[in-house]
């Protein structure tokens, strides 16, 4: 005779303990997964910013306001806008198949063509403070390139998306061609400042861990 255990199933509240373990560790798995994913794609922005630094740094004069100027030009499908001004009066358009660059742009839009649901350009986070080694007049935490033929300095700002989420507040990094001292806007440091080196992309506001 067979016993009958052998044709015993699952019970309803077996079935509810196993669920409650899989939504617990979904629950610990997802946000993590979410945090790794970002940190991810915030690589781009590494890259995209010390490429505009050594095509910056390479020219002999101080160039125009124009972020073409020193012919910086980032893949398409870039999730972030690269600001040579801290808003952008003219930017680089990339919402269609071809870019369509206009007379001193001071920032190249981010590519909505590929990411639809973001603006054409991110919004900068602004540093709570930013103070520089021998700063040209007006430079501070404004984006721009700074001085005169015989001596200037440049601060570039990028923005973004990266935590799938493009109306908050925007990924935003730096990289200048100074060095100094500089507060991020979040998160929030308690108002100590960080050493920047020149050269070296900078997290302004982090979209993983700020919303």
């Amino acid at each position: 005779m067979r016993s009958r255990l052998q044709h015993r199933g699952f019970t309803l509240i077996e079935l509810m303990i196993v669920v409650s373990i899989i939504g617990i560790l979904a629950s610990i798995a997802i946000p993590s997964f979410m945090r790794f994913q970002g940190r991810a794609r915030q690589a781009e922005v590494g890259t995209g910013l010390k490429s505009l630094f050594t095509s910056l740094r390479t020219l002999q004069r101080m160039p125009p306001q124009d972020i073409h100027a020193s012919g910086f030009a980032p893949d398409r499908g870039n999730r972030y806008s690269y600001h040579l001004e801290n808003g952008c009066t003219t930017f680089e358009d990339r919402s269609g198949p071809l870019v369509a660059i206009h007379p001193s742009d001071t920032c190249i839009g981010a590519d909505t063509y590929r990411h639809v649901t973001f603006p054409n350009t991110f919004a900068v986070v602004p540093p709570a403070s930013a103070t520089w080694t021998d700063p040209p007049p007006g430079m501070g935490a404004n984006a721009g390139i700074f001085g005169t033929d015989a001596s200037w300095d440049f601060l570039v700002y990028a923005a973004g998306d990266v935590d799938g989420t493009p109306g908050d507040a925007a990924d935003t990094w730096l990289i200048v061609s100074s060095e100094g001292e500089v507060t991020p806007a979040c998160p929030s440091t308690g108002g100590v400042a960080a050493h920047v080196v020149s050269g070296e992309p900078f997290n302004v506001s982090n979209d993983v861990n700020c919303n």
